[in-house]
């Protein structure tokens, strides 16, 4: 509106002109302030339009978040149930459907303890659950058995959360379930193993331990007192001092390399050593682990150790025994030996290595045809050898030949007792054979005939030898034997020991005394009198073991000489003694030097000289 000189205008136009004028800045305002509108519409459209963004990023956040929370709830190996106030079923996830049998569709909006609590259970889980909400704590543990769909019951440990408003107001429970039916099972068993295991180790004598790689023990059963002295606490407490450090001396080094082998290399730990009890004695262990593990980091061995010390001293008798036979034996210039099925020799006595020119270590073991260059004798004895131990029967050979180490045809007289070792229960046959050879050569000088040697290690005519096995049955009697029992060996050859007895009216205490001292001093000796009709025959007696190639007994043997001559010749000796010492006369004995030996009472009467004082003096000094 262009601008008009208003002074000419009449009053009225001039209001209307001013009026249009105000208006005119009224419209421009308001469309200011209608273009500030729009400006703040589209800046909050911008901002609804970034809401909307944001909510639909929230949407599909919570529907991920649902969705993993739901294949969670799905793939968990755990039991998820949710139960409202009135411990009806709100949630049952898959893993409870697979455990309990039931589908979801058969429990949900059901009562959980109608469902699945056990009858007799009744009256106190529904307790725990009211305690729980009752309580209302953040979170409880406890267990229970459930009941499942077949009848049967699975023990399960819950993990429960209470449910909660935003307000406060509890709305049920969330409880997640791991069945350890299997477990509870396996901790039963272990308790049932480890009572039968303590039963066991008291119950037996053998004392129990368990040690670190160091040598310290952790477990020693309780009767270690009654074996080594020192209780178990005291064993604890002093450590090695109570147990390496009282081994002995030279079995020290044996022991702890085995003990570095268990655990390092996973050898068996088996060893003997001895020991030195509380009370000072020395004692025989044999201890033994067979294997190692680990436990925290840390390995350990179990192992278990006997009291031998018992076994050990006889052990050591035994081997006395056998060194005394030994020495015995190899004295005896007939052959011994022992052979088994196999031919091989078992035991050989010096007579038969000398007579091979070996040692009897060389022979040991070999068979005849290794030790003799004559082969065809090897097989004759081999043969002889099978005979006696497929018959059962002594044989006796009244003449064989070998050929020594120095070429020399050698005649022996040889006798053969089967038998069986004790260890394998191997046949074998003892063969005692005597060098006939002058005695032979004699017979052919002289023309005369001598009758064949019939028994084994005789030494003399005089000599009677029968033999049992360990069930004393006679398996051989020989001729003196004969004369001097009067029986025929085919009459007690295959009878026992008792039935003899019995014919005879002896007691069958007496053999059982005999054979106790044969076990426990080697032999047994006595004397018999003997009624005949030429008067009173004496017999000296001896009962010994057979023994096998490990020194174990295999049967038993007795040796009887008539020493009847002997006594009546001591029986004058001491009738001469006796007469001299009671003389009227003085008597006095002088050696070849003519010293005093013996004088009686009346030269001590005569001279005030004792014997003890006049012995080796001269008389003429006298």
């Amino acid at each position: 509106m262009n601008k008009t000189n208003n002074n000419n205008m009449p009053d009225d136009l001039k209001n209307i002109i001013a009026q249009l004028e105000n208006s005119e800045q009224q419209l421009v305002a308001l469309n200011q302030q209608l273009e500030a509108s729009n400006q703040q519409l589209s800046a909050t459209e911008q901002q609804l339009r970034a809401y909307n963004q944001q909510l639909v990023a929230s949407e599909i956040t919570l529907k991920r978040e649902k969705q993993f929370s739901e294949s969670l709830l799905e793939t968990a190996n755990t039991i998820i149930v949710t139960l409202d106030v009135d411990a009806n079923i709100r949630l049952f996830n898959k893993f409870a459907e697979e455990l309990t049998g039931y589908k979801k569709e058969e429990v949900l909006e059901k009562n959980w303890f109608e469902v699945f609590i056990p009858k007799n259970d009744d009256s106190v889980i529904p307790k725990v659950f009211s305690d729980i909400l009752m309580d209302m704590p953040d979170a409880s543990s406890h267990s229970n058995s459930i009941l499942i769909k077949d009848g049967s019951e699975k023990l399960i440990s819950w993990e429960n959360t209470i449910i909660k408003n935003d307000s406060g107001e509890i709305k049920g429970i969330l409880s997640i379930g791991n069945d350890i039916t299997e477990r509870k099972k396996a901790e039963v068993a272990l308790r049932e193993s480890e009572e039968k295991f303590r039963s066991l180790v008291t119950s037996i004598p053998d004392v129990v331990w368990t040690t670190d790689i160091n040598g310290n023990t952790v477990y020693i059963s309780e009767n270690i007192k009654d074996v080594y002295g020192f209780t178990s606490e005291e064993i604890y407490e002093g450590g090695s001092s109570l147990f390496l450090d009282r081994i002995h001396p030279e079995d020290l080094e044996g022991v702890g390399n085995a003990y570095k082998n268990l655990f390092l290399e996973n050898i068996e730990f088996n060893i003997e050593y001895r020991i030195q009890c509380k009370d000072g004695r020395w004692i025989w262990l044999r201890d033994r682990a067979i294997s190692t593990y680990a436990k925290d980091g840390i390995q350990y061995a179990d192992g278990i150790f006997t009291d031998i010390t018992d076994r050990k001293k006889v052990e050591e008798s035994i081997k006395q025994s056998a060194s005394k036979l030994r020495q015995i034996i190899d004295l005896v210039p007939h052959f011994i030996y022992v052979k088994d099925e196999d031919g091989k020799d078992l035991i050989v006595n010096k007579a038969v290595a000398d007579a091979y020119g070996k040692t009897v270590e060389e022979i040991t073991g070999k068979h005849d045809m290794n030790v003799t260059s004559d082969n065809e004798n090897a097989k004759k004895y081999i043969k002889d050898d099978l005979e006696v131990i497929n018959s059962g029967k002594l044989k006796f050979i009244p003449e064989e030949q070998i050929t020594d180490s120095k070429g020399n045809i050698r005649l022996l007289q040889t006798t053969k007792i089967p038998f069986k070792t004790a260890k394998n229960e191997k046949r074998a046959i003892l063969g005692i054979s005597i060098d006939i050879t002058e005695s032979k050569k004699a017979e052919e000088a002289l023309s005369e005939k001598t009758l064949m040697l019939d028994n084994i290690l005789m030494s003399s005519v005089d000599m009677s030898i029968a033999t049992t096995d360990l069930d004393f049955r006679i398996t051989y009697f020989n001729p003196i034997a004969e004369t001097f029992f009067g029986y025929s060996a085919q009459e007690v050859i295959g009878k026992t020991v008792q039935e003899i007895h019995v014919m005879e009216n002896v007691e069958n205490e007496r053999l059982e005394k005999a054979i106790a001292l044969v076990h426990r001093n080697g032999e047994y000796k006595y004397f018999v009198e003997q009624k005949t009709k030429d008067g009173i025959r004496y017999l000296e007696s001896r009962v010994s073991g057979i023994y096998d190639s490990d020194n174990i007994i295999v049967g038993y043997a007795l040796f009887s000489s008539n020493i009847t001559n002997r006594k009546k010749a001591e029986d004058d000796i001491q009738k001469l003694s006796t007469a001299v010492h009671q003389s009227p006369s003085v008597i006095a004995i002088t050696n070849l030097k003519g010293n005093l030996e013996y004088v009686n009472p009346k030269f001590t009467e005569l001279t005030g000289y004792t014997i003890e004082e006049a012995k080796g003096l001269n008389p003429r000094v006298l």
